[in-house]
């Protein structure tokens, strides 16, 4: 009797049939900045299972990159950068590439309190629970899920006059128009 395979391992040979070389385990920052790092295929499972470990630091860059002073979050001590391998996608503009949300846990695998997607599933389960049903729709919070969605090919679509955007500043553009 064969046994099936782990799902981080149905993962990696997901990733190696898309001919996939490294997979990013993304996470957003308490700035809103996308981070992550990124796993070899030939070692995906073994990282899906174990995470990646991250320093706490990283949590208290701002945007400019500079490290702010922040109780708990400084060069040591770490977090483990764990994807959710249902949000598995290639990536069309980036060769050779994958990514998946991921969340980030304490070295033990319990939940770490600064996960930004964790306190967001747990808000999304606290608003179900309060009222949503009868404000909004109904829906059970254990079957929630935050998707990676692949939008459009540009950011902002041409808009229905035909106006593409322009690097020119808007005054030049209307003493063009004016004469």
């Amino acid at each position: 009797m064969t046994e099936a395979p782990s799902p981080a391992s149905e993962t990696q040979r997901r990733a190696m049939a898309a001919n996939v070389s490294l997979t990013r385990f993304l996470y957003v920052d308490h700035g809103g900045v996308v981070r992550g790092k990124a796993a070899a295929t030939a070692r995906l499972a073994e990282r899906i299972e174990s995470g990646i470990g991250h320093t706490r630091a990283m949590m208290a860059m701002s945007m400019m990159d500079e490290l702010a002073q922040v109780e708990g979050m400084g060069p040591v001590g770490e977090f483990r950068i764990k994807p959710d391998i249902s949000t598995f996608v290639t990536l069309p503009y980036a060769p050779r590439a994958a990514a998946m949300l991921a969340d980030q846990v304490n070295p033990d695998g319990s939940a770490w309190d600064g996960c930004a997607r964790t306190f967001l599933k747990q808000a999304i389960a606290e608003l179900a629970r309060h009222g949503m049903e009868k404000d909004f729709r109904n829906f059970d919070p254990a079957l929630a899920r935050i998707l990676l969605v692949q939008a459009g090919p540009r950011v902002l679509p041409n808009s229905p006059s035909g106006y593409q955007h322009s690097r020119e500043p808007r005054w030049k553009r209307s003493a063009w128009r004016y004469g």
